[in-house]
């Protein structure tokens, strides 16, 4: 049996996906917020997007992805600009404080 490329393609996307939810999750902590708030992130954009092309008429169908887009950019602002709890907070001590 070979490993070929693509026997070994789900496996580190698998890897990959798994290492980006913990470090959301991780992320989310930082902010002071639950790490629950990634299945929101995660599966909310899809969902209303998938619900839109469902309905068939264009104008729900641009409403609900302009929503799913939405909740896409506050995740990225949430995760990767804004700065997180500062001092300590309910997961653990501030780690910028320094060591």
């Amino acid at each position: 049996m070979q490993w070929g490329p693509m026997r070994v393609l789900p496996i580190v996307l698998l890897a990959l996906w798994v290492s980006s939810v913990a470090i959301a999750i991780r992320r989310l902590h930082d902010r002071g917020k639950s790490g629950w708030w990634v299945l929101v992130f995660i599966f909310v954009p899809g969902l209303l997007q998938g619900i839109g092309s469902r309905l068939g008429d264009p104008l729900p169908m641009m409403i609900l992805s302009v929503a799913g887009l939405a909740v896409s950019i506050w995740a990225l602002v949430e995760l990767g600009f804004l700065r997180g709890t500062q001092g300590d907070n309910a997961y653990g001590p501030d780690p910028l404080r320094g060591a």
